[in-house]
């Protein structure tokens, strides 16, 4: 593990980024938020399996672009960083990801959010962020032509992808 003053104020500044984008409503429970390392670029940081809001830095794992997490603890991470490892494989450029699922009823929900999300989307944009929507339907196909979804129901077991499917619908 590099852990350059550069990655230390990463590693803080990634925490801080948990818990601010989590006040302010743009992910919940079950958003995640990752940073490209300072000095190699074949690795970035990502919390472990854990609520954005209670992230501190002792809770930032590193992960390479195969989402393998390098942790001594053998600490758990999200599912979800094969996400990220595959937008920072694609995209070079891209320095951090924020990521969340909100389907049409979440919204209606917290329409509250939906506004705040898109004022913020828009602030950021100006400020020159560039923003990647993913097409939710071409994405979860494009998983179920891989071995995505199976390995993750075997590793994880049938109460686990019940409870998957039960938040994101049927997956395969």
């Amino acid at each position: 593990m590099n852990m350059t003053p550069e990655n230390h104020q990463l590693i803080e500044d990634l925490s801080i980024a948990n818990r601010i984008l989590y006040l302010e409503g743009v992910v919940d429970g079950f958003g995640h938020i990752s940073a490209r390392d300072a000095q190699d670029t074949t690795r970035f940081w990502i919390a472990k399996s854990m609520a954005p809001a209670l992230v501190t830095p002792s809770d930032i794992l590193q992960c390479d672009l195969e989402g393998v997490v390098h942790d001594p603890q053998n600490r758990t991470c999200y599912v979800e960083r094969f996400i990220h490892s595959e937008i920072y494989r694609a995209r070079p450029d891209v320095q951090a990801i924020v990521s969340r699922e909100l389907d049409a009823a979440g919204a209606k929900e917290r329409a509250d959010i939906a506004v705040l999300s898109q004022s913020l989307r828009a602030d950021l944009t100006a400020k020159g962020i560039e923003f990647i929507d993913v097409d939710r339907e071409k994405f979860r196909a494009a998983l179920a032509k891989t071995s995505f979804y199976a390995d993750w129901h075997a590793k994880y077991g049938d109460e686990a992808w019940g409870y998957l499917e039960a938040a994101a619908g049927k997956l395969g």
